[in-house]
This record gives C-alpha cells, sequence and structure tokens, in this order.
C-alpha cells in the first residue's frame, strides 16, 4: 500500500527530534536523514503477520523538504497483515497527524491511539475469525473426506490455499484523501 502526498508549507515549523520522538512511539524510526530528506522505517520481523498494531507493520515513512512545500510518501507492506477499513484508518490518521505537525507544529495522540485501539480490536477480530473458520472447514473436510488420512503435502496445500484466500480478501489502500 502506497500513499503520498505534497503539502505547501509557509515556513518549516518540523522539528526532526520532536517528530522523531512521536514516530518511535509507534515503531517508525528514524532510519537515515539528510538536509532534504527524512527516512523512517518500521522493519520487518517474523511475527509480521501476527501483529495486531498496523502501525507496527513494516513500513517506510519518507519526507522530502522542498523549499515551500514537503513532499510525504508512506509505504506499507500490507501482504502479511490483516488489512481492515480500521487499520488503514490508523495509518490515515497517522498521516494527519504528521500533516498536522509539519504544518502547525501540532500532533494529537489521544485521536491517534483510538485509531489505534479500533484497529487493533478489527484485525484481532479479523484473526479470530479467520481460526474459526480453519477450524471448522478442517472440521468438515475431515468429517467428510477424512483428512487425516492425507499425505502431508494434500494437508499443506488445502492450508495454504486457504490461508491466502484469506490474506487476498484482506488487503485494503487507504481510501479518500488525507485531510
Amino acid at each position: 500500500m502506497k500513499k503520498q502526498f505534497v503539502l505547501q508549507i509557509s515556513q518549516n515549523e518540523a522539528h526532526l527530534p520532536v517528530l522523531q520522538k512521536h514516530l518511535s512511539k509507534h515503531g517508525l524510526l528514524l532510519h537515515d536523514s539528510s538536509n532534504q530528506t527524512w527516512i523512517f522505517k518500521n522493519e520487518k520481523s517474523f511475527w509480521e503477520g501476527w501483529k495486531v498494531n498496523p502501525l507496527k507493520w513494516e513500513a517506510s515513512l519518507e519526507m522530502k523538504w522542498m523549499e515551500n512545500s514537503v513532499e510525504v510518501q508512506l509505504e506499507v507492506n500490507t501482504s502479511h497483515g490483516m488489512s481492515t477499513k480500521a487499520a488503514m484508518y490508523a495509518w490515515k490518521v497517522l498521516l494527519q497527524q504528521i500533516k498536522k505537525f509539519c504544518l502547525h507544529g501540532g500532533w494529537n495522540e489521544s485521536e491517534l491511539q483510538n485509531a489505534i485501539q479500533q484497529a487493533k480490536s478489527s484485525v484481532l477480530y479479523r484473526m479470530i475469525f479467520q481460526m474459526l473458520g480453519l477450524f471448522f472447514v478442517f472440521s468438515a473436510i475431515s468429517y467428510k473426506f477424512d483428512f487425516f488420512e492425507w499425505n502431508f503435502l494434500m494437508k499443506v496445500g488445502v492450508i495454504l490455499v486457504i490461508s491466502f484466500t484469506f490474506q487476498f480478501l484482506s488487503c485494503k489502500e487507504i481510501e479518500g484523501e488525507i485531510v
């Protein structure tokens, strides 16, 4: 998932240490900085598919500062996480906070925390739904086709097809403009 926008600013109100502090709370750590570009990253981990907080997913946030504008580009790897509308809304709120910080120097942490809580519960709900779905599918298969008598590769094939189907259905993009 990628999101990019350009902000027209009259003066540079953003200070790197303050922005770095806000973003590091949510897993985005400063990876590289120069006079014109700041790059924040959240590295991929082994447990990527099991993280319920979408702001802890693998992501890259790049900010390029020009004379009267800043270009913000966010790239999130949603291939392993359960991308729900609430999870994408949490990213949208983070981008809104970055915009507010660049334009006015403000940051509303409580609004971001509320979005994260909603995202966590929706992702957890989706995970539980997937686990229950897999349980019922395997119960039905084992009852009808004696699943436990199948060889190992057939079982792995069925599990992969079902898991990839759920992952494919859960991919979402951030919709709408960052206001």
